[in-house]
């Protein structure tokens, strides 16, 4: 019989101070913006392991359950509530809850900050909904820290030049990319250094970059090999931004160039969470 595999998204997470100023005030302690970006990971953990966190599906009931906290890794269940029929011996059906869950996993390593969730179709549509939901209950936590939460996917620039190549000969005439402010050193190329200037000169979390052709013309070295696009995904790939987006002649709208996340399969587990979590940290290596 083949085992049975399971799925996992990637995403990363990034946490940003609101304020540009070097003082603030957390529960009444003042604190400085430095010691603020030192202890964040500490608040992020702090925040999601909250057992009263309150996770919101569209007129379902969401539970949530830590399963394993260290310093450095987390573990939660979170399961949603459904009917479910059933048949009985009499050969009557009978409606009963179920309660279909998955498993996520926060790497709180300050280098790190990888978000792994769980496919599964009985419990959640897709990770991004999840990811949306994650987002939202957290977002609202990190905030009474002074701190902004940014979830973004991991992706692979593969499907960024398939859809290049897809749509060059009608002539793309802009790409958009949006980018977050860095704060992991992990994520590597030139591009952090002018994001980090802008960002913290201006207070800024997003930055909009729109390469936009002539009246009538079209872009060109959209290209593997052109050291500008290939520094602005090689940020974005790692969860530093939204996917970008082009615009092509004669279609209105913006085109997705990417329209999966980074995932990766693991055969059926029965070990301990330490165990399952070692899984997640050599896949995003």
């Amino acid at each position: 019989m083949k085992a049975k595999k399971t799925r996992y998204s990637i995403f990363r997470y990034q946490l940003l101070p609101n304020e540009s100023s070097y003082q603030t005030t957390l529960f009444q302690t003042p604190i400085s913006k430095d010691e603020l970006i030192e202890k964040k990971n500490d608040y992020f953990k702090t925040a999601i392991t909250n057992e009263k966190n309150n996770y919101k599906g569209k007129g379902t009931r969401i539970l949530a359950k830590v399963e394993y906290v260290n310093d450095q890794d987390i573990l939660l269940k979170v399961g949603v509530e459904k009917s479910k029929e059933i048949n009985k011996p009499d050969f009557k059906k009978e409606t009963i809850k179920d309660y279909p869950n998955i498993d996520i996993y926060v790497d709180n390593r300050k280098n790190k900050q990888f978000l792994i969730i769980e496919n599964n179709l009985d419990a959640f549509s897709d990770s991004i909904t999840v990811m949306n939901m994650l987002k939202k209950a957290w977002g609202e936590k990190m905030s009474e820290y002074r701190l902004s939460l940014y979830i973004e996917q991991t992706f692979n620039e593969n499907e960024f030049w398939d859809t290049i190549k897809f749509y060059e000969d009608r002539g793309i005439t802009a790409i958009k990319f949006e980018f977050i402010k860095p704060n992991i050193s992990d994520i590597s190329g030139q591009i952090k250094k002018v994001l980090n200037v802008v960002g913290n000169d201006l207070n800024g979390h997003m930055i909009n970059v729109d390469v936009t052709a002539p009246v009538n013309g079209h872009l060109e070295n959209i290209k593997e090999g052109n050291p500008i696009i290939e520094s602005f995904l090689s940020y974005n790939k790692e969860g530093g931004g939204k996917p970008p987006l082009i615009k092509v002649k004669g279609i209105r709208s913006n085109i997705k160039t990417i329209k999966s996340e980074k995932t990766f399969e693991i055969d059926e587990f029965n070990g301990s969470s330490e165990d399952l979590i070692e899984l997640f940290k050599a896949a995003t290596k």
